[in-house]
């Protein structure tokens, strides 16, 4: 019974995706994927900076 879902017997006219809307998607996709990368990177650092310098962040100029 794999029909079980099937609610009529014609094919779906749907074209295959164009070179163009592939190529679309997958650049949609790197930058999704680098952009999220980043956010991480960057929070990351943050929590870096922040657990590195606990007191010092307040502090106008460094101790010499």
């Amino acid at each position: 019974m794999n029909n079980f879902f099937e609610t009529s017997t014609k094919k779906s006219k749907k074209r295959p995706l164009g070179r163009f809307a592939r190529g679309l998607r997958a650049l949609f996709n790197l930058v999704l994927v680098l952009g999220v990368s980043a956010v991480v990177v960057v929070a990351c650092l943050y929590m870096f900076v922040v657990k590195e310098f606990e007191g010092g962040l307040d502090r106008t100029y460094p101790e010499l």
